[in-house]
């Protein structure tokens, strides 16, 4: 998610040109000088309500939404035919300023109400007639059907942000910006439908705040029901997020609801989205800046987690109102939640970015206060871990006299979104408890044994307490035995054991059963038994067969990890004085892919030779090892060659991996350009570039830092100029 901050306002700003729907949805943002003022000054004016015009040009910038496929000249001209030649306009504007219902809608992070109606069939848009409600009832087969679908897709957005939307009349007032929502006659977000091209091609296209307003394209299948409306639904949702101030965010990875290429892999608004519109009109508990205006959780007798919750910047603070039962022990968590995902930007030629990592986690680090009814006095706090760790007040005890209770959110200090949760129980005080859980022993490797330990604490206000059964599924196992009886005030460890056996994911639950108030205590376990090994896929066993002597020969290894986790290769040792390999170490391979390596061989002497290489690595197998031989032979008879001609020679080894030699022959002193590039032709590196004496001559290119690929590599020396291939393998 990207900000961009402009003439001291807050402006989101997520870079996009196009947005593909359907299968794909690509959506070009129109605007320029066609309407004034520009994108991200719309808040700083309004029509005035009373003007009426049908002059499309005078709308705000607007997302259309193409099919897969389109042609982007198709796409091209109906971008004119729309804005009348105006420019693309990339400053996206920001969140609504002014609604029908609340006038001024004050800044960034207030919720704000929105309405929405559905424009009668006949209205013109855009020189077309609408026919919403004749093609969707076709589609739906009942006004209610297709309607419920839109109010749902308000609701969740509703449900995630502080935002309220009402669906109203819409009185068929002209199609235009200056025809914005009114009290009693349309909503602010007015819904249309026309035939904009036939199926496919253009399917919907959605302005930016202070509109919103929606067309559809009459032509495609809206009325689909796989996945429950899923297509339609998901438009829907990623139109109205255009609506409201989003653009879309990269890349293009199935993540996110708004990609500029659609996916069926997700249900509506994913976790950037909830971020996004949280910056804009905080959650769905605003306001709640203040104590008095602390949003009400009611009375919470046993359990009440709190979702979709954030602070939506470094000025914002949250407080919630609670009612605990007199004498039980309150526990209150604070749970950060966010992501670790790749966020980038749309090119303006609408490719996407292939973003960079972000963890939205720990982006800001909360503190939370447990206070009196009148907000007033601080009972407990937990303000001490570091960001992304929950926070915790434990088992404070409700004292009979005092059952009101306020809960702070505060700690925010980078301009960032953080989401959290709230977790709340209600227990008796004498209930035992199991700390050190989840027990997870992530990877081990089969055969071997691993042990984790959790403790149950028996409260100091309870009686005696008897562990009356300890017990974990197999392959877990738990120590010690039941009955185990526990004084107040004591503690008893458990270990559980995890045997590796056949590979696979581990999952499990250990279950204590007991004597005290409350249920069983619950553990839960999971492990990973591992088992990777090497498979050489050429053998193990390597013949160079006859080699000149101090003339050098590779061979090609070809292997590959096999089992159900990562394998290191930690080093290669060679036995062997004539043998050699270029392998830089430690490198990680996972199960499937090919990987190769390329020992070598140089005899000196006319003999036969025998070596070793010896691979260590994480595998089960460790160390693997490959045998060599070949024989050094003579130099075969030839005549003494004198440079009479420009050469340059196929390098040697091809392929090659990360380094190989490329010999040429000067027949007399000549200024000298040797040049790599990649198969598009592009320059990857001057090996040489200056004057260079007659003779043969051999340079090394080390291609460690490339790809593997075709390379083209290439001699100029005088007016001669020769080209050869190569191939990087790794």
């Amino acid at each position: 998610m990207k900000y961009q901050y402009l003439t001291g306002a807050r402006t989101m700003r997520r870079t996009a040109l196009f947005c593909i729907s359907a299968v794909f949805v690509l959506a070009i943002l129109f605007g320029g000088s066609a309407f004034p003022p520009p994108a991200n000054d719309f808040s700083h004016s309004r029509p005035d309500p009373r003007l009426s015009s049908d002059d499309n040009h005078r709308m705000p910038p607007v997302a259309v939404c193409f099919d897969e496929g389109t042609d982007p000249d198709y796409m091209a001209e109906f971008q004119r035919r729309m804005r009348n030649e105006s420019p693309l306009d990339y400053n996206i504007g920001g969140r609504w300023s002014f609604t029908a219902t609340d006038g001024s809608t004050g800044d960034y992070g207030d919720g704000i109400t929105l309405t929405y109606s559905f424009v009668p069939d006949g209205l013109s848009i855009n020189g077309a007639s609408s026919v919403l409600w004749s093609a969707l009832t076709s589609q739906f087969g009942s006004v209610e059907a297709w309607q419920a679908e839109f109010d749902s897709v308000f609701a969740r957005w509703s449900e995630l942000s502080g935002n309220t939307y009402i669906c109203v009349d819409d009185d068929g007032a002209n199609w235009g910006f200056f025809n914005s929502g009114e009290l009693g006659a349309r909503g602010d977000i007015r819904i249309a439908s026309i035939n904009v091209d036939g199926p496919s091609n253009v399917l919907a296209y959605n302005y930016y705040p202070d509109n919103g307003d929606m067309v559809l394209d009459a032509s495609e299948e809206w009325g689909n029901p796989q996945n429950n409306y899923r297509f339609f639904l998901n438009i829907i949702a990623h139109e109205h997020g255009h609506g409201f101030g989003l653009a879309h965010v990269c890349p293009n990875n199935g993540t996110k609801l708004m990609e500029p290429i659609y996916s069926s892999a997700h249900h509506g608004p994913q976790h950037d989205d909830i971020r996004a519109v949280q910056r804009l009109y905080g959650d769905n508990y605003e306001p709640n800046d203040q104590a008095v205006d602390a949003y009400d959780m009611g009375t919470i007798a046993e359990y009440h987690y709190h979702r979709y919750c954030s602070l939506d910047d470094n000025s914002d603070v949250d407080y919630y109102r609670l009612t605990a039962p007199a004498g039980m022990a309150m526990t209150v968590s604070l749970i950060p939640i966010g992501e670790t995902y790749l966020d980038g930007e749309q090119l303006g030629n609408g490719d996407c970015e292939p973003g960079v990592e972000i963890n939205t986690l720990d982006d800001n680090n909360l503190n939370l206060f447990l206070k009196d009814g009148t907000g007033t006095n601080t009972l407990a706090s937990s303000a001490s871990n570091p960001a992304g760790i929950r926070e915790e007040v434990f088992r404070y005890l409700v004292p009979a006299a005092a059952t009101d209770y306020i809960l702070l959110i505060n700690g925010a200090t980078a301009n960032e979104v953080q989401l959290y949760d709230l977790e709340i129980s209600m227990v008796d005080p004498a209930t035992p408890i199991l700390s050190g859980c989840p027990l997870d022993f992530g990877n081990v490797e089969h055969g071997e044994t691993s042990t984790l330990s959790a403790t149950v604490h028996n409260p100091a206000v309870g009686q005696t307490l008897t562990l009356t059964s300890i017990s974990a599924e197999i392959p877990f196992a738990a120590s010690p035995a039941a009955p185990v009886t526990l004084q107040p005030g004591a503690s008893q460890r458990i270990d559980v054991t995890f045997q590796a056996g056949e590979s696979g994911q581990y999952n499990s639950v250990l279950t204590i059963s007991h004597d005290g108030p409350g249920g069983d205590l619950i553990c839960d376990l999971s492990a990973k038994a591992v088992s990777v090994e090497i498979e050489f896929l050429t053998g193990t066993s390597v013949n160079f067969g006859e080699v000149e002597i101090y003339a050098t020969d590779s061979v090609r290894v070809a292997l590959r990890a096999v089992g159900n986790t990562a394998l290191i290769i930690q080093s290669i040792a060679v036995e062997g004085e004539a043998f050699s390999i270029l392998f830089d170490t430690p490198q990680s391979i996972v199960p499937g892919p090919l990987l190769s390596m390329f020992p070598r061989f140089t005899p000196f002497t006319y003999e036969d030779y025998q070596g070793r290489l010896i691979i260590t690595h994480t595998g089960t197998t460790s160390p693997d090892t490959i045998s060599l031989s070949g024989t050094g032979v003579p130099l075969a008879a030839s005549e003494p060659v004198t440079p009479f001609e420009f050469a340059l020679g196929q390098n040697y080894p091809n392929p090659f991996n990360p380094s190989t030699q490329i010999s040429f022959t000067l027949p007399h002193n000549s200024h000298t350009l040797l040049q790599v590039y990649d198969i598009s032709g592009r320059l990857v590196e001057t090996l040489f570039d200056g004057e260079m004496s007659f003779g043969n001559h051999s340079m090394e290119f080390d291609a460690s830092g490339y790809a593997a690929g075709v390379y083209l590599y290439r001699l100029r020396a005088g007016e001669f100029s020769d080209v050869r291939k190569m191939i990087l393998l790794k």
